[in-house]
């Protein structure tokens, strides 16, 4: 089909909140959007802030005897109850161990305590997945020789007995050894790859908390490692609502760092570093970064923002995966992306579709509404033809002869089939006359591929989704 002269004028997105779901091994629907909610966040967030279709509480730490330590749990039942109201979100509870001593331990000697205690702490407090967030773990167990893997399937084998709980397990964007074993996958349903802190606090150099691309590690090749031994669609990318501030030796990128980095949120650093900072962009890690000066010494700021969030997640849906998540539910609140962060949860986490376009004249223009869009419900799109005035235009001079609609990849295709040029125009024949982009965040700038690809650089290409469209209906027209 070719291009009228008609263009997209704006834009108005109304985005839908996520369905609530049922318990599952696999969510239905489209991406899985998984966020972690730590104990200290629980009391102020609220789902609106950043709707996910499943919710991790963090968390309740594994004890030397194989029992879960439950007070923060417990502190925070009251506000779980809230969340669990208000969200229509599948909840897990995150079970952790970040000490390597102390998980050979207690998978030598106490996996049945430890799978008795989750099986009981999940069925009390209603949870409906547990994530199993073990750090730093050996490959083979330092007690008993065996494969640390062994073990842990063991341990997953147990805590499924008797229950429908989703079980998902954290692995760091190196991939340890002991998660490097396709057998794993048969026992998982979700593997969610902690995609940041490939530069942490103590780094000797500056860079990239989330680095989609570049030398050394990055989320690229988190990912090709993972599928290795994994189906895509049970991959989640971790993504992070934070930074680091580094001193540093220079303003350069990568430049050596002279002291630790401090952890900083999106919101602080947006509302409190931005604006008296310098941004930029490195386009192959596809992160923003700040410089600024205290005193004599340069500090660096990298993080990630809406922009950036918004690459990584919709790269990560490109690949084939289950969805993407964040660490932590709580830390954009308060700052200009979480809007927009919110936005692209909501966007992505609901399967792409149009029940029925309509067509209507309105004197020049030509009001294209989509209604039962998921995802972008309620869109309203006017198209402008040029040279066609409003005082002299009439139903008359639009002689659409016949009209398509059509899903090209990630787009709604709008074509107009016309005998006679639109007025003005000089241009003959058919003609698109609009382009909907289904994978952007909400923008009254503009609902089209080009427009949502400029916003964030010129160099990042969309997701493809299959959008179903149903019927169209020309109200007035030629």
């Amino acid at each position: 089909m070719g291009r009228a002269s008609a263009l997209l004028l704006a834009a108005v997105m109304l985005l839908t909140v996520a369905p609530a779901l049922q318990a599952s091994g696999q969510h239905q629907g489209g991406a899985v959007v998984m966020g972690f909610l730590p104990y200290w966040e629980v009391d102020s967030y609220t789902p609106s802030q950043l709707p996910v279709t499943d919710l991790v509480f963090f968390n309740a730490p594994v004890q030397a005897d194989g029992t879960l330590d439950t007070g923060r749990l417990e502190r925070s039942a009251q506000a779980l109850e809230r969340i669990r109201g208000e969200c229509g979100c599948r909840i897990h509870l995150a079970v952790t161990m970040f000490n390597r001593d102390l998980a050979d331990s207690v998978l030598a000697y106490h996996r049945v305590e430890l799978a008795n205690s989750i099986r009981s702490v999940a069925i009390q407090y209603g949870f409906d997945g547990v994530n199993l967030d073990f750090e730093f773990m050996r490959d083979k167990n330092s007690i008993t020789g065996e494969d640390n893997t062994d073990l842990l399937i063991d341990l997953i084998q147990r805590i499924r007995q008797g229950t429908n709980l989703i079980i998902s397990i954290d692995v760091s964007g190196s991939v340890e050894q002991v998660y490097r074993d396709g057998r794993l996958s048969s026992y998982v349903d979700y593997v969610f790859l902690m995609g940041y802190d490939y530069h942490y606090s103590g780094s000797p150099e500056t860079g990239s908390v989330s680095p989609l691309q570049g030398p050394g590690l990055s989320i690229e090749w988190s990912i090709d490692k993972l599928l290795d031994y994994y189906p895509g669609n049970k991959i989640i990318l971790g993504l992070p609502l934070y930074g680091y501030d580094w001193p540093s030796q220079t303003c350069d990128k990568g430049s050596q760092t002279t002291g630790r980095g401090v952890a900083r949120t999106l919101s602080y650093i947006e509302n409190n570093i931005l604006p008296g900072g310098e941004p930029h962009w490195d386009g192959e890690s596809a992160s923003p970064w700040i410089t600024y000066s205290s005193g004599s010494r340069c500090h660096q700021v990298w993080y990630e923002n809406a922009t950036s969030l918004a690459i990584k997640a919709d790269y990560a849906l490109s690949r084939g995966l289950a969805g993407f998540g964040f660490w932590a539910l709580g830390y954009a609140e308060g700052s200009p992306s979480g809007p927009l962060v919110g936005d692209l949860a909501r966007s992505r986490s609901v399967e792409p579709g149009v029940d029925r376009v309509i067509v209507r004249v309105e004197g020049s223009r030509l009001i294209i509404q989509l209604e039962g869009a998921r995802a972008l419900s309620g869109l309203v799109i006017r198209v402008h033809a040029p040279g066609a005035g409003a005082e002299s235009a009439s139903p008359g001079d639009f002689p659409l002869r016949s009209l398509e609609v059509e899903s090209s990849g990630d787009d709604i295709v709008i074509a107009a089939w016309a005998e006679e040029p639109l007025p003005g125009s000089g241009i003959w024949g058919n003609g698109t006359l609009a382009v909907v982009n289904l994978s952007g965040p909400a923008s009254v700038d503009s609902a089209s591929a080009s427009g949502y690809a400029l916003r964030l650089t010129p160099s990042r290409d969309t997701r493809a989704v299959p959008a179903a469209v149903g019927s169209v209906t020309v109200e007035s027209g030629g």
